[in-house]
């Protein structure tokens, strides 16, 4: 069951944590300000600000764009160096204790998954990167469970999925509130802003898209020895490829 509201008691905690929300822009910026809306329309109870951080070319659009939202922190790129070179930016710029970086195409829902996962970290030092449940069309929903780059070969995945069945039906029970997988995808992805630095923020000089995620996930784990979390009862939309297509 999708949790829809705080709870009263919760929310004087809340308005004690401050968030950077980052989101990049490539091609993007009227799904940028669709989830910008929805993050008005659905505002969670923590303190946040939010940067937009913009790869793209038309810097004449951006700026007018920058110039109709003062109260968003907007900053150009020199290129689109890809994915991880433009978090890298936002966060070099953010001023809170936590961070979260959302796809531009994603839309916050009526769930309070972002004040949820920033309490998870607040209150789990032994967390170090926290998810939640991300919807797609349809309600469709996208898991991604391990963190193994021969999954990216379907009958590999197959093959492992069927051998080791009993294995993930009780590690990802439907019946639990979080999962602890290998991976939380970088469309939604929320961290401490120290531990982001200690290892080092995204590899902006290995990765341009789609394994950076794999990559940030990873050295949490190997580097600061912290879980990965995904909150099952809270979730956020995302369209998935709608952005990658530019």
């Amino acid at each position: 069951m999708i949790e829809k509201k705080t709870p009263p008691g919760l929310r004087n905690k809340l308005s004690n944590l401050k968030l950077s929300i980052v989101i990049l822009n490539y091609h993007s910026l009227d799904m940028v300000r669709a989830c910008l809306d929805s993050l008005d329309k659905h505002r969670p109870q923590l303190t946040f600000e939010i940067i937009v951080v913009n790869n793209d070319e038309d810097t004449q659009t951006f700026n007018e764009f920058s110039a109709k939202n003062p109260d968003i922190h907007c900053i150009q790129n020199t290129g689109n160096w890809g994915f991880s070179s433009g978090c890298n930016l936002g966060a070099s710029i953010a001023n809170h204790d936590y961070l979260l970086f959302l796809n531009p195409d994603t839309k916050i829902t009526d769930s309070p998954a972002i004040d949820r996962m920033i309490h998870t970290l607040d209150m789990n030092h032994d967390i170090g990167i926290c998810g939640c449940q991300i919807i797609g069309p349809n309600g469709s929903e996208k898991l991604l469970y391990w963190n193994n780059p021969w999954f990216f070969i379907k009958w590999i995945k197959v093959i492992y999925e069927t051998l080791f069945k009993r294995k993930l039906v009780e590690k990802f029970s439907a019946d639990k509130d979080i999962w602890y997988p290998d991976l939380i995808s970088g469309a939604v992805l929320a961290i401490r802003t120290n531990d982001f630095n200690q290892i080092g923020g995204w590899s902006d000089d290995k990765y341009w898209m789609y394994a950076e995620d794999r990559d940030l996930c990873h050295r949490m784990q190997t580097k600061l020895g912290k879980k990965l979390a995904l909150l099952r009862r809270y979730n956020i939309y995302h369209t998935w490829g709608g952005a990658s297509e530019s």
